[in-house]
């Protein structure tokens, strides 16, 4: 459904600043702030004036239906054997943040990931006295990431691996063959990947 709403908007790899203002000019996506611009109170009238769903009820907490309409959707992208078991639920990309927080970070955890990039889930490491370690993006290089440069900054001391796909404000589409080679490195150094996709809509589901 939200695709008739952007499907005219274009999205940038990043921007290049001293071409802000020409960049502007255009319809673009902006990954800065971690708003939808699609979504307003119309759309979501509309959405729910098509559904039968009572919804003055408590949905059902084990959410079975929508785990599997969503294990049908994704499992034909899958080259793994995903279940149903797989799927869970938080409030929001940031409360799925924050519960992980909660029981993978603490005063010995290190967490390695990407500047700039989005900064609650660098506060939630600070605040449970875990490290942020980055591999920052080059100015030079139009803040282009560079899976050799990243890789290389990897290490046995990193815990947690967070990535941002897209990236949060580059807005820069990161190929899910490069994912795959910090997975395999971050196997052999036991560390465990937050692959975070809040704006996963705008790339194509084989990216996820």
């Amino acid at each position: 459904m939200i695709d008739n709403f952007y499907k005219d908007f274009k999205v940038r790899d990043y921007l290049d600043n001293e071409d802000l203002k020409e960049q502007l000019s255009d319809n673009f996506i902006d990954c800065s702030l971690g708003t939808n611009d699609f979504i307003n109170g119309d759309i979501i009238k509309k959405y729910i004036g098509k559904s039968d769903y009572e919804l003055n009820k408590y949905p059902i907490i084990e959410y079975e239906l929508l785990k599997e309409e969503i294990f049908n959707y994704w499992n034909k992208y899958s080259e793994y054997n995903l279940t149903i078991d797989n799927i869970s639920f938080g409030t929001g990309v940031m409360g799925i943040l924050r519960n992980l927080s909660e029981f993978l970070i603490n005063e010995k955890t290190t967490v390695f990931g990407c500047a700039p990039q989005f900064p609650r889930f660098i506060s939630e490491v600070e605040l449970k006295k875990g490290k942020y370690d980055y591999y920052s993006l080059d100015i030079n290089n139009n803040f282009k990431f560079n899976i050799d440069d990243f890789l290389n900054k990897m290490s046995k001391n990193h815990d947690v691996i967070h990535i941002e796909n897209p990236n949060n404000p580059t807005g820069q589409i990161i190929d899910i063959k490069d994912l795959e080679l910090i997975v395999k490195k971050a196997k052999k150094y036991n560390n465990i990947v937050i692959i975070d996709e809040a704006y996963g809509d705008y790339m194509d589901n084989y990216n996820s």
